[in-house]
């Protein structure tokens, strides 16, 4: 805010106060090295201010001017800035702690997640944030767009840039005496793949649903899933010469 005033005759500096208070009792500006007639003053949005000027020739102070009222407008947020994930990158997609920048005059802020650059499906939106982060966990081996806003009294910022991150395949492993078992992708979508410790074989493998009906009975480790509707299913899974089938839990996604 420039705050202007008329020039005093005979006054060779002038002193300018600005407060909260019409009675000027305590002083959020008090300067009396002015000798051009405006000053530029910053203030906090949103708030009532008080200011008077009086001139000044050496020890002589002339009258305080009259008290002007001055109310500062509430000021939108500026953009965010984005921290992370970073634009480009694969990730995995558990716990992901998503930071950006604080913005100037934010209140609180709103953060977007889309499958999508145009942000037409919105994948995840959360706002009402007070601090610069939030943690979610995603979908595996899917793009995500995200962007962030910061909110105010006044309205919202712009949105910050959109940036793009893609997240890991997750496995699940299965420790057996003959070695590890690694089954991929968990959770699916169109088939698993069992992976095998070296020099092991299966007998038989079964997929069953959570009802205990089997949809698939065989001894390949890649198996069609595209079939399935969504839902958590059991992998059995028996070597040869083991006593016991291991068991692993996976879901299917649609």
């Amino acid at each position: 805010v420039t705050v202007q005033w008329k020039q005093v005759p005979k006054a060779l500096k002038y002193h300018l106060q600005v407060s909260r208070s019409p009675q000027f009792t305590t002083l959020v500006m008090n300067d009396s090295s002015q000798n051009v007639v405006q000053r530029s003053v910053q203030l906090p949005d949103g708030e009532t201010y008080y200011v008077r000027v009086r001139g000044l020739r050496g020890v002589l102070r002339g009258d305080w001017s009259s008290v002007r009222k001055l109310e500062s407008q509430t000021v939108r947020p500026a953009a965010p800035e984005l921290v992370y994930p970073p634009n480009d990158t694969i990730i995995p997609p558990t716990s992901i702690a998503f930071q950006w920048k604080s913005a100037a005059r934010a209140q609180s802020y709103r953060v977007e997640l889309a499958s999508d650059t145009g942000f037409t499906t919105i994948v995840r939106s959360e706002q009402g944030l007070q601090s610069t982060g939030s943690t979610l966990t995603l979908d595996p081996k899917r793009e995500y767009y995200w962007r962030v806003r910061g909110v105010n009294a006044e309205g919202n910022s712009a949105w910050s840039d959109t940036w793009r991150f893609t997240t890991e395949e997750t496995t699940s492993v299965i420790e057996t005496e003959a070695g590890r078992i690694i089954i991929t992708p968990n959770p699916a979508t169109d088939y698993i793949t069992v992976s095998l410790p070296a020099d092991a074989e299966a007998t038989s493998i079964t997929l069953t649903d959570l009802r205990g009906v089997e949809q698939y009975s065989g001894a390949t480790t890649r198996i069609n899933t595209s079939g399935l509707p969504s839902g958590v299913y059991v992998v059995s899974i028996t070597l040869r010469g083991a006593s016991a089938p291991v068991k692993c839990m996976v879901s299917v996604v649609r």
